[in-house]
């Protein structure tokens, strides 16, 4: 199966789309800036937001929550405002927030990584509670790619740095992980493990950084199921979206490659879930 070309966005690393609002959102990190697209792959839209965006996530009150280098903040798209909501990393000038989203409960998890390459200095966080920060635990390289089960038992996570699948199990009402362990290990060969999603079936669909694809695994089992070839080298991040949330849109970064910094996508035949909602109420 091949991606074919959805979008030429200019991007330097695009990273962690969602599909909302029958639109297509993701960041570009180095530069920043929420963008967002239509389902035809026109419109294409940009903001400014922040120093190092490596998330963002809409919202119950219809703004985005955004994890840049210093913590967190939310977005109010049609008026461009910003709000400073947590400070937490902010007196860790050498870590950056990466890859994060929303449980069903719509609590945010994400962790961070280290802007030197230092390996093991990140951590990974659950906010909830008008921003209160639960670390979940230390000793992270590059947190990446993760998603929740529907049954809300379990978390699949992505420590680019490990070279593995991981997943825990979960009490996402307490908001406590347990049991880690490894669903799949990485052939150097496939590349780097980095952003992920889970179908309707509840497999995972992750993109490998230098792997110029995109491959399936059984969430249950580990076992390989598919693989989107996609004409980039690295490969960053991918989720469902389009009216029958079965379209596969895949982000990717350039660092010299011609045909990275794009969007791609393809329909592999099965559906994704939609986009759980962060609860920003307590945030005013």
């Amino acid at each position: 199966m091949k991606a074919e070309l959805f979008l030429d966005a200019g991007a330097e690393l695009a990273e962690g789309p969602v599909w909302h609002d029958e639109t297509l959102w993701w960041v570009d990190i180095p530069a920043g800036t929420l963008n967002r697209g239509g389902p035809d792959g026109g419109g294409h839209e940009k903001k400014k937001v922040a120093g190092l965006l490596g998330a963002a996530v809409p919202t119950r009150g219809g703004r985005w929550l955004l994890a840049d280098e210093d913590g967190l903040s939310l977005l109010d798209w049609a008026a461009g405002d910003v709000e400073r909501v947590s400070d937490v990393i902010s007196h860790e000038p050498s870590l950056r927030f990466n890859d994060g989203k929303t449980d069903p409960t719509g609590a945010f998890w994400g962790g961070t990584l280290s802007l030197d390459g230092t390996r093991e200095a990140g951590a990974f966080y659950r906010f909830a509670g008008g921003g209160s920060a639960v670390k979940q635990f230390n000793a992270v390289t590059c947190s990446n790619g993760l998603d929740f089960s529907d049954d809300q038992q379990t978390l699949y996570f992505v420590d680019t740095g490990a070279k593995k699948l991981e997943c825990f199990d979960a009490d996402l009402a307490a908001g406590t992980l347990a049991s880690r362990r490894t669903l799949v290990d990485i052939p150097e060969a496939h590349g780097n493990p980095d952003g992920l999603t889970l179908d309707a079936e509840g497999n995972v669909w992750l993109a490998l950084w230098g792997g110029r694809a995109v491959r399936c695994y059984d969430g249950r089992t580990g076992d390989e199921l598919a693989r989107v070839e996609v004409p980039a080298e690295k490969v960053t991040s991918c989720c469902f979206g389009g009216d029958d949330l079965q379209t596969l849109y895949i982000t990717t970064a350039a660092f010299g490659d011609p045909a990275g910094g794009k969007l791609y996508a393809c329909r592999p035949g099965v559906a994704g879930r939609a986009v759980n909602l962060f609860d920003d109420a307590a945030w005013g």
